[in-house]
């Protein structure tokens, strides 16, 4: 067996490897716990909401997604939204609701640890 065959061995590991974590997140989270995750993540890094271009961009996920997941958490009273100048244009800024960060950080945080 030559150098070659021997790392593409290891690279076919490697992604083997990281397909079965991706199933496993995929099959752990759902598509709107990641998208809560994404709006929270920003939102603590940035101080400020996310507006939904910038949702988009950072979830990976197309915009009929992003759409369904923000409307069931905004049902569920999770998020909420308010017409901010971002940039010199106003635009719907998306951020976690101050009563739900106790709740969506401590989910959150058990999530990361158990990766």
């Amino acid at each position: 067996m030559s150098k070659r065959d021997t790392r593409l061995d290891n690279i076919d590991e490697k992604l083997q490897k990281a397909k079965e974590e991706i199933e496993k997140l995929d099959k752990t989270v759902s598509k709107r716990t990641q998208v809560l995750f994404t709006i929270f993540e920003f939102q603590k890094a940035h101080g400020r909401g996310i507006t939904l271009n910038e949702l988009v961009d950072l979830s990976g996920f197309n915009r009929d997604v992003v759409s369904k997941s923000f409307d069931s958490l905004y049902d569920m009273r999770i998020i909420e939204d308010d017409w901010k100048c971002v940039r010199g244009d106003y635009t719907k800024v998306i951020s976690v609701v101050k009563d739900s960060m106790a709740f969506v950080e401590k989910i959150y945080n058990e999530i990361k640890e158990g990766d």
